[in-house]
């Protein structure tokens, strides 16, 4: 007779609708940008890409939120202004859906009592969602 042995691989199971996006844990929050009526970030990654059908990205990989707001200060009320929004970058997957991304900066930062921007300077949008890997 013939002997057959057969062994075990590939033995981690697949996710059942491909593979959802998962973000990095988040970085420390920067240092104030002014002694007075300032704003701190903080950013994280992707860490895995969503891919074969799963889940593209929700959220921002970037927050921004005001410090030092109650020291007073002794200068001119200045409003943040926000930057234009640049491109969207490429895809980052040709098909089951992917991210694109597109950021933006501050044109000018508060200063005095003006108003802080807050608002995203980064922006994620689901891309080739219809178009299934052949």
């Amino acid at each position: 007779g013939v002997f057959q042995d057969f062994a075990s691989c590939s033995t981690h199971s697949c996710p059942p609708s491909g593979q959802d996006c998962i973000f990095d844990d988040w970085l420390q929050w920067s240092a104030c940008t002014a002694s007075c009526q300032g704003h701190r970030s903080r950013t994280r990654a992707i860490a895995v890409e969503a891919h074969s059908g799963g889940k593209p990205c929700q959220g921002v990989t970037m927050e921004m939120t005001p410090c030092n707001e109650d020291d007073l200060c002794e200068m001119v009320d200045v409003d943040c202004i926000l930057g234009d929004w640049g491109r969207w970058s490429a895809c980052s997957e040709s098909c089951s859906g992917g991210t694109q991304e597109r950021r933006r900066s501050i044109a000018r930062h508060a200063s005095g009592h003006g108003a802080q921007c807050d608002a995203s300077l980064q922006e994620l949008t689901a891309c080739a969602m219809d178009k299934p890997c052949t």
